[in-house]
């Protein structure tokens, strides 16, 4: 470049899904999806990261209940942050 440049950014919210799980043998146990306008199912899953989503996006977060067998671990709940330091909690029984 040899000449005078610029950059513009274009800002705004987004909100983040994080998914964690306790071991990388359990990975493709949860998944995120954006749902589009004509409800279909976008896989957005991020491993050890971040899905980001704009504001009025349809997001699906789901995960195996039960990994199986007679000692599978299974599914005991959920958790949603939402700034500044809010907490949602679900936990099944």
């Amino acid at each position: 470049m040899y000449g005078p440049g610029g950059i513009t950014y274009v800002w705004q919210i987004q909100y983040g899904v994080r998914v964690n799980v306790d071991d990388a043998s359990r990975t493709s146990s949860a998944k995120v999806y954006e749902i589009t306008p004509g409800n279909v199912e976008i896989n957005r899953t991020v491993q050890d990261g971040v899905a980001w989503f704009d504001p009025g996006s349809r997001v699906k977060v789901v995960a195996e209940a039960n990994e199986g067998g007679q000692n599978g671990l299974s599914l005991n709940g959920w958790e949603k942050w939402s700034p500044p330091r809010s907490q949602c909690r679900a936990d099944f029984s």
